[in-house]
């Protein structure tokens, strides 16, 4: 998972969108497509966008328009590997221009440019482990 934590939860998410780029080597490992996600409330309900199929080695924009009506907790970016993924390291994907949209008409956008906020991270549901950090170098 790729996740951002806002500073203020109280707030309720009306779109999240990004854009994401899958190297030609994390796509023949099998990771192929994956949802926007977010959790809301004092109990973090969980929602998601629509099932994305990404293109290797090719920009792909995902944009969700969430339905809850509680604070937005953590929302991001959830992606899988497929049942004959061969799994791999140094696996990357690449986020760049995500914006989240309130109901008050607020937003917050990150390009990346001037570095990654300490509001993004990484998690799993496996034993795989990560991080998120920084590389304007690649794939402007």
């Amino acid at each position: 998972y790729f996740s951002y934590t806002p500073s203020d939860t109280t707030k309720v998410l009306t779109s999240i969108s990004f854009d994401i780029y899958v190297p030609k080597a994390t796509y023949d490992a099998g990771f192929t497509g994956g949802k926007a996600y977010w959790k809301t409330g004092d109990s973090w309900t969980w929602g998601n966008g629509d099932w994305v199929s990404l293109t290797a080695a090719t920009w792909t924009t995902i944009t969700a328009a969430p339905s809850a009506t509680d604070g937005v907790q953590i929302a991001g970016f959830a992606g899988f590997a497929g049942a004959s993924s061969t799994g791999g390291t140094n696996l990357v994907m690449y986020f760049d221009n995500f914006k989240v949209t309130y109901t008050d008409g607020t937003s917050e956008t990150f390009d990346f440019n001037s570095g990654v906020s300490s509001s993004f991270g990484y998690g799993t549901d496996t034993s795989g482990t990560g991080s998120v950090g920084q590389d304007t170098t690649q794939y402007n």
